[in-house]
């Protein structure tokens, strides 16, 4: 079964994480996760995700699912994405919104999402994963 792909996690990192943060439990498994998904769509296998990689498993998606990303929000999410502004996109910056939005939900850091955690989650987190009223 295909993972999600660069344009599914960019478009859920960039929406409330209720869309993807309780779908796992640790942040352990969400790492997890994101390296093997990082590690499918890096075709030359070279530490960092193009434009062009993007673009294959666009049409990889669109060949097995029947549906074609936008492009224009694609490119727009994968230069969000690339940080440094090189155009690639390293599995730092590929899992820094995933991995701190899990963080909106893990109040106390222990690396799981509590069933407390999840109910009391607050979508007004920064792109840090920093919640306003977190000290």
């Amino acid at each position: 079964m295909m993972r999600a792909t660069l344009v599914g996690l960019l478009t859920v990192a960039s929406c409330p994480a209720a869309a993807l943060a309780p779908q796992v439990e640790s942040r352990a498994e969400l790492v997890s996760i994101l390296k093997e998904t990082f590690a499918e769509q890096d075709r030359d296998s070279d530490g960092a995700l193009t434009w062009a990689e993007l673009e294959a498993d666009m049409k990889a998606q669109e060949a097995l699912l029947g549906i074609a990303p936008s492009t224009d929000t694609a490119r727009a999410e994968f230069k969000v994405e690339d940080a440094d502004g090189d155009g690639r996109v390293t599995f730092a910056e590929y899992g820094a919104k995933p991995t701190a939005y899990f963080d909106c939900f893990d109040r106390d850091r222990d690396g799981i999402v509590s069933p407390d955690e999840e109910s009391a989650f607050s979508p007004t987190c920064d792109s840090e994963g920093e919640s306003p009223s977190a000290g």
